[in-house]
């Protein structure tokens, strides 16, 4: 028997909402019960980026964000609903993704874009260089690796358009630090 040495390539969108007043402002505008977007380019979400808080404590502190479930601000509000989706990829979009990702780690000045998040409550789209919200950075990187979800910018593009796209399967929906320790109690298992 000849084993198949392909590895299937994924990245993950995940959809979460925390319940701090800024997400619960985001929940009321979209009318969808998640506020934030990150992607992940492991199953494990060790390696889970987007815009959002940089500190837990201060929600005017935004940029680009390595996100940790466990000492981030996940952390800080452990009641996090998320729903997980799969997206499989070509090994070549994969490596883009990660490209692009490394990208906006070595950018020295990136800033959380507020102004744009205003202008989708008035449906007008505000693109600033070198500024994101959450949403518009994972549609920044997927468009900028070739993956095509939406037919508008990413500076339009909302939590709402990721839960409603069927270009993907979702994985998980529950609380998401339930998701992170059972990933990790079956790796420790295996």
């Amino acid at each position: 028997m000849i084993k198949n040495n392909f590895k299937e390539n994924a990245v993950y969108i995940v959809l979460s909402h925390t319940g701090t007043r800024f997400s619960r402002v985001i929940k009321h505008m979209t009318k969808i019960p998640y506020s934030h977007v990150s992607i992940a380019i492991d199953e494990d979400l060790d390696e889970l980026y987007s815009f959002g808080r940089k500190h837990p404590k201060n929600p005017f502190y935004c940029g680009f964000v390595k996100e940790d479930i466990i000492n981030g601000t996940f952390a800080y509000f452990p009641n996090t609903m998320c729903s997980i989706y799969k997206l499989e990829v070509d090994h070549n979009t994969y490596n883009n993704i990660k490209h692009n990702i490394n990208v906006f780690k070595s950018k020295r000045i990136l800033t959380y874009n507020f102004p744009g998040v205003v202008g989708l409550s008035v449906n007008k789209s505000i693109s600033i260089p070198r500024s994101y919200f959450c949403s518009e950075f994972v549609a920044t990187i997927l468009e900028d690796s070739n993956v095509t979800l939406f037919r508008k910018p990413p500076s339009s593009v909302t939590p709402k358009d990721f839960l409603e796209c069927e270009l993907y399967e979702l994985y998980y929906s529950g609380l998401l630090g339930a998701y992170y320790h059972n990933r990790k109690i079956r790796i420790c298992a295996v």
